[in-house]
């Protein structure tokens, strides 16, 4: 891996398709997508270890299925994610926009 971080993440998943020879906005979308989904692998495997050692319970034998199905689930997020970080899409507002907008009167003033 070229070092650590997300970031790192991406680019080595971008080079990897680059040496493929893709190279369209597709390609650094699902090198975006392989990313997070790395991520999203590598932090469930540190929840399993937890569950499993503070828990008792049958069900933490299958804690690990569960999260797999989580983000197999996810793969149309990670893929709406990838394009609004990467400008294409536009995404629902941000939080503070949000109160804002629900603060304004209809004179567009702030109440």
């Amino acid at each position: 891996m070229a070092g650590r971080g997300i970031g790192a993440a991406v680019l080595d998943h971008a080079i990897r398709r680059s040496e493929r020879g893709e190279s369209t906005l597709d390609a650094a979308v699902n090198a975006i997508g392989d990313a997070l989904l790395d991520w999203a692998a590598r932090g469930a495997r540190s929840v399993e270890e937890h569950y499993c050692r503070q828990s008792a319970a049958p069900r933490a034998v299958k804690v690990r299925t569960r999260i797999e199905q989580g983000i197999g689930d996810s793969n149309a997020g990670i893929e709406g994610l990838s394009r609004r970080l990467l400008k294409i899409d536009a995404g629902p507002p941000a939080r503070a926009e949000i109160a804002f907008s629900s603060s304004m009167s209809e004179s567009g003033r702030a109440s």
